[in-house]
């Protein structure tokens, strides 16, 4: 007898060996009883081994049937049958119903392989394989499975134990903990896309892709190195990485190419995961329908377990449950069902985000590791000995009524259903914002690149300029020059420095490397080629595009060049500072010159009073090599801030080449501005004084270069 609390378990039935030896006597008559009634000879039937045979080589298919399944035959049906049903491969299939015993028909069915069906033949398939199938329907069980949600079921049970049941519940309780943290953390965290949205994409554009302050050393844009995948960049790193998950996504391209050998990769494979993503939560919904489904089948009343233990075998059954515990059970199976559910919709929707190819398979592996969480804490956390035992709990039985009806359709139904709900998915939670990723691309990387804006805050004017394209394979002469003054330092200390010049205060280092030219031409103090030039050659050499070169001399072409600021402020005598007739127009402090210095010194003096008081000649100006040259420079200079008016500034070059320093009566256009402008000095240009003393009114008001012989007596 049961105690009188909820669980009931029986007592241990143990039998004897005599006993276990005279059932198994019986088991074997049985077996051969049911052997010789058979009609061909070809059933060769176990209680619980039965084997399938075939005459003459033909697949053949024998399967003991219940009662249930033979319900048609009749004692006439268990006589013996001729054997040319089965010599014929035409008539198939041939049914037989044998009598096994007094209780009980078997039903065998002989199946051939044919290439064409006997008229009939068909339906007669399709009969038998129904009650084949309806006779299974008694033999559908559900297997508890290793994991805390189906376990719970023994909780509070005497078979665990106070311990054991304090354990799982505490198991469970872990379990459910780990995957709500997941699911929330998944929801809040990892739904939003993790790239640039349409509308940032447009704003890096517009502010920093083509801003001059990202202009590297080599004059190239910012948007430029992006777009061409360099992996240099130390800024705008989301942007290129951004840029390179887009374009693996949508076109399949690889380390900055911009098209791919496997166009939509990115929703190709998106879509597979999302099926199997299906499959797997799929896969955990008709587990928790099938553990529901055996718990209903069940006997209602106290919860009643079943432990018989017998020398050959060990029965251990969940007979009966009670309504409280069939609750409690249920509840908890609902609770599985709904995170399961919640699982899948936040990893769909994170696997939509998700627009890196390699992230998105990462992604993919962590939810089904997320969703095998209950198992794995099962069995780690479980002990052997309760496992061991729950294995082997006996399946739950399932009362169900032909479930196998339409089995077929069925199958289909399923692939189906479950492709075109990965299609919608991939519809409304992939392709919905697929367009965004052509839009973020077009708005980074289409259109021109190679271009540079910037605003003068104390002018206020709006400047631009055309950068260098971004080449890989043609590294510029600075970035080849920094690389090897860094291969060299890192062998030998700095001040042993062949291509740097080393500076030992890191004070002086930053204010020497922040230096403008108009700084450092106010520095010096003598106006003559920096005996220290031998440290600057190595850079000189490179700007000046001339490796032979070993002294400012061999460098004096690259002077008039506006880039060559730093040749003027190291190599001034050379370059002309100090020669008035010298033709230099980037004769200003700004442009490197140490001007102050340089008009200061004996040198120019001597020549400026050289020159007499009056307006050269226009064949004078023309046989002085400075004049030509000095204008030729002009021109240059100023198509590089305005190049749409070349033809203005060629008329104006012209006129001073037939006119001389009559031209500075004239206007130039646009504006109307005097040419007048050519007498006075600034902070970059040098003036016409020195060759037009009268007309610049050197007679009237001297100024720094007029020839002394204009002053006044």
């Amino acid at each position: 007898m049961a105690s009188k609390g909820e669980v009931a378990v029986e007592p241990f039935e143990v039998k004897s060996d005599i006993e276990v030896r005279l059932a198994e006597v019986e088991r074997r008559m049985a077996a051969i009883e049911l052997k010789l009634a058979s009609s061909s000879g070809e059933l060769n039937l176990d209680m619980h081994e039965p084997v399938l045979e075939s005459s003459r080589g033909q697949p053949a298919l024998e399967r003991p049937l219940h009662a249930g399944g033979a319900e048609n035959c009749t004692e006439h049906d268990t006589e013996e049958q001729p054997d040319a049903a089965i010599q014929d491969k035409e008539e198939m299939p041939e049914a037989e119903c044998t009598k096994a015993n007094d209780n009980q028909f078997v039903t065998v069915a002989h199946f051939y392989t044919s290439d064409s069906l006997v008229p009939g033949s068909e339906t007669q398939i399709r009969r038998h394989v129904r009650s084949l199938l309806q006779s299974l329907e008694e033999q559908v069980h559900h297997k508890v499975h290793n994991t805390v949600w189906e376990a719970i079921l023994l909780s509070g049970t005497p078979v665990l134990g106070r311990m054991g049941s304090v354990s799982l519940a505490l198991s469970f309780i872990v379990n459910l903990a780990l995957q709500l943290t997941v699911c929330i953390v998944i929801q809040l965290g990892f739904t939003k896309s993790q790239i640039l949205t349409v509308n940032e994409a447009q704003e890096w554009r517009e502010t920093q892709a083509h801003s001059a302050d990202h202009m590297d050393a080599t004059r190239v844009s910012l948007v430029s190195r992006v777009c061409s995948g360099d992996g240099s960049l130390h800024i705008s790193n989301m942007q290129q990485q951004t840029l390179e998950s887009i374009r693996m996504y949508v076109h399949g391209s690889f380390e900055g190419q911009e098209k791919g050998q496997v166009p939509h990769m990115g929703v190709l494979l998106c879509a597979a995961i999302t099926y199997i993503w299906i499959l797997q939560v799929g896969r955990e919904c008709t587990s928790c329908w099938a553990f529901t489904h055996g718990l209903l089948s069940l006997d209602r009343g106290r919860t009643h377990i079943k432990l018989s233990v017998t020398a050959t075998q060990t029965e251990f059954k969940l007979v009966s449950i009670s309504t409280r515990r069939l609750v409690t059970v249920l509840c908890i199976t609902f609770l599985r069902f709904l995170i399961a559910g919640w699982l899948f919709v936040t990893g769909a929707i994170w696997l939509a985000a998700t627009k890196d190819i390699q992230e998105l398979v990462l992604n993919a592996v962590a939810l089904t590791f997320i969703l095998d969480t209950d198992e794995l804490v099962y069995t780690s956390l479980m002990p052997v000995r309760m496992q061991t035992l729950i294995h082997e709990l006996e399946p739950l039985k399932r009362n169900v009524k032909r479930m196998w009806k339409h089995s077929g359709a069925l199958g289909i139904t399923t692939i189906f259903g479950t492709t075109g709900f990965c299609s919608l998915l991939t519809y409304i939670l992939v392709l919905h914002s697929y367009s965004d990723l052509r839009k973020i691309e077009q708005h980074m990387c289409d259109g021109h690149q190679n271009f540079v804006v910037d605003f003068n805050p104390h002018t206020q004017f709006g400047l631009s300029t055309i950068t260098n394209p971004f080449d890989s394979t043609q590294p510029s002469y600075l970035t080849e020059f920094q690389k090897a003054a860094v291969r060299e330092l890192i062998d030998k200390p700095p001040q042993n420095s062949t291509k740097t010049v080393y500076i030992a205060s890191g004070h002086a280092f930053e204010r020497e490397s922040a230096q403008t030219a108009f700084e450092l031409s106010g520095s010096l103090r003598y106006c003559q080629d920096t005996p220290a030039v031998s440290k600057f050659l190595p850079i000189l050499r490179i700007l000046g595009n001339n490796t032979n070169a070993s002294s400012c001399s061999d460098l004096a072409n690259k002077c008039r060049e506006p880039d060559q600021r730093g040749l003027r402020g190291m190599c001034p005598d050379t370059c002309g500072c100090k020669d008035p007739l010298s033709g230099l127009l980037l004769e200003g402090p700004v442009e490197g010159c140490p001007r102050d210095v340089c008009r200061s010194s004996d040198e120019y003096k001597q020549r400026l009073s050289s020159i007499q008081c009056r307006d050269l000649s226009p064949h004078e100006l023309n046989q002085t090599a400075g004049w030509a040259l000095l204008f030729e420079q002009w021109v240059q200079w100023r198509i590089n801030l305005v190049p749409e008016l070349l033809q203005a500034y060629r008329f104006v070059q012209a006129l001073f080449e037939h006119q001389g320093c009559g031209a500075l009566r004239y206007y130039r256009q646009p504006g109307n501005i005097s040419l007048k402008e050519f007498c006075q000095d600034s902070l970059s240009f040098s003036s016409l004084r020195v060759f037009c003393p009268i007309s610049c009114g050197c007679n009237i008001n001297m100024a720094s270069n007029c020839p002394p012989s204009c002053a006044p007596p």
